[in-house]
């Protein structure tokens, strides 16, 4: 680039200048483009996991235990102040009961205040509502409320979370370094193609730059209208291309340009028009010309073995071969220049459309297509398992099966409000840990196009039914009669443990594991468990 200004050659100077606008007005469209969008999916990924919250607590026993009673219990507090620890998207959560006193509110200025007329005739016409509004302090809030129901449906009070504006957009802000940094890298790529790419032009016009090689063509121009001999070419679409002035001259014509002008309306008798159909040159032909006797040679033009034309040299043999030649160069280097100019371009499209691919037609798309496969995935399981235990632990396996490009399914029919009688919590974390576990890390080790995982869920006060249905490559007979042994598994050594403590669990809860499989069909594991019965319920 130093070299490019030091010499101010200008017809060079403008082209590289204008690769240089030309790459970084692309890449600043697409940096633009990219961070609007992931500005935007980001948003959007706040307010669907702020509207997932606040619809997990809006059905949480402990919830709606403290908003009947009037108060927070000291269980939903620590409970509220740990998830407010825990998501940074949270800043502050607040329980209204059904008279409008806020029971609880991460700010204890607020407790015991009532909720604005507006927030509660929204929640008498609206489950659930997203909005924006300002504290006492002026300070802006982005609020998801969700309303609270008892079992009959009745309206019990509502629950709102909210993030703070600044917050939001100080973690959505937090891409925007890289953002920066690729664009600095990716200008600084695109300084050195379009460096490179104006020393190969020049390397390919032996060693001259544009300019220098326009002032060439223009002197070989004027070297043609000084000599004694009249020179003319044709393209192949049988325009005049060159005419020199002793052309003009001889021909009896004005000196004015004649580019593009078909040869027949300047020299009827011309045999240029057969040349470009022979592609046979006619040497040291006789013609009358306007009462004068020349000595015509009729050439093809050739640039890199392809046809580009014919020429016409009058008079003197020996000097019109000597012109011949010096006109086939000329016409050469134009030719070399088109071809480098077009090549040039063709390049710059590929370094655009490279650009644009890689930020925005993959890289964001896919983000932002996980990102919200995996908000949508998260609600739905939020919404069909209520138990708050049960859904994290689907929920964080569907997490690690999504970074896996695993699809984790729960069937629409799943429930879970309650856990089974005698059945502790962290029994179903043993149960549907090791089995979703078992079935993400089969699928993460095959090749298989299809990696897929259905799970079914009913799970209440009477009885639960689990099951985990994988597209991995399945058992052998023999394998499933014996993958419940200790030590016994499909990924090796150091394995073998996940499905005996499942069967242990089971057994002791007097359940039933099933597993069926069959080589390349998938694996399926059910595991059945009715409720613990009391000895009043076994003697009646």
């Amino acid at each position: 680039m130093k070299k490019f200004l030091k010499e101010k050659l200008t017809f060079e100077y403008h082209i590289y200048m204008v690769q240089l606008g030309c790459i970084a007005l692309a890449v600043l469209i697409c940096a633009v483009v990219s961070i609007s969008v992931d500005i935007s999916s980001q948003v959007k990924i706040i307010a669907d996991n702020l509207l997932t919250t606040s619809n997990t607590l809006s059905t949480g026993p402990t919830i709606i235990d403290s908003v009947k009673l009037g108060y927070a219990t000291e269980d939903c507090k620590t409970f509220l102040e740990e998830l407010i620890n825990d998501m940074p998207i949270v800043d502050s959560i607040t329980l209204v009961d059904h008279s409008g006193t806020i029971i609880y509110n991460s700010d204890p200025e607020y407790m015991g205040r009532q909720a604005s007329e507006l927030e509660m005739q929204l929640m008498e016409d609206v489950d659930d509502y997203m909005d924006t509004r300002k504290d006492d302090r002026n300070r802006r809030y982005r609020i998801s409320y969700s309303v609270i129901k008892d079992t009959d449906g009745n309206r019990l009070g509502f629950v709102a979370v909210s993030i703070l504006y600044r917050r939001q957009f100080s973690t959505i802000l937090k891409s925007a370094p890289i953002y920066i940094l690729a664009t600095i890298i990716l200008l600084g790529i695109g300084t050195l193609c379009a460096t490179a790419s104006m020393r190969f032009i020049r390397s390919q016009l032996k060693g001259y730059d544009p300019e220098q090689f326009s002032q060439i063509y223009d002197g070989n121009a004027n070297v043609l209208n000084i000599i004694d001999e009249g020179v003319i070419a044709i393209n192949t679409e049988k325009r005049i291309t060159i005419i020199n002035n002793m052309g003009c001259e001889i021909l009896g014509l004005p000196i004015i340009p004649y580019d593009r002008v078909p040869i027949q309306d300047v020299m009827p008798e011309s045999k240029l028009p057969q040349v470009l159909e022979t592609r046979q040159a006619i040497y040291n032909e006789h013609m009358v010309l306007h009462g004068k006797n020349l000595l015509i040679t009729h050439l093809p033009l050739y640039s890199n073995g392809q046809l580009i034309g014919a020429a016409s040299l009058f008079q003197n043999a020996k000097l019109i071969n000597e012109m011949t030649e010096q006109l086939e160069d000329a016409n050469n280097m134009v030719d070399t220049l088109r071809a480098f100019n077009h090549e040039f371009m063709n390049k710059l499209h590929v370094i655009l459309g490279y650009l644009e691919t890689d930020h925005i037609a993959e890289a964001k798309e896919y983000l932002l297509q996980s990102s919200m496969g995996s908000s949508r995935s998260i609600s739905q399981i939020s919404r069909l398992i209520t138990h708050q235990g049960v859904a994290a632990i689907i929920i964080g396996k569907a997490i690690r099966a999504a970074e896996l490009d695993i699809a984790l399914n729960l069937v629409p029919e799943s429930y879970c409000t309650h856990l089974t009688i005698g059945i502790p919590s962290n029994a179903y974390v043993t149960i549907l840990g090791n089995l979703i576990q078992n079935a993400i890390e089969e699928l993460n080790s095959c090749d298989h196009i299809l990696k897929e995982i259905q799970l079914t869920v009913f799970i209440d006060t009477e009885s639960t039914y689990i099951s985990v249905l994988d597209t991995g490559r399945g058992m052998s007979a023999e394998l499933v009669n014996r993958v419940t042994e200790p030590g016994i598994s499909t990924k090796g050594p150091g394995h073998g443990t996940g499905l005996y403590l499942v069967k242990s669990l089971v057994d002791e809860f007097h359940g039933s594991l099933k597993i069926e499989s069959d080589p390349g069909e998938g694996t399926e594991a059910t595991v059945m468990i009715r409720k613990i019965q009391t000895e009043t319920e076994i003697s009646s």
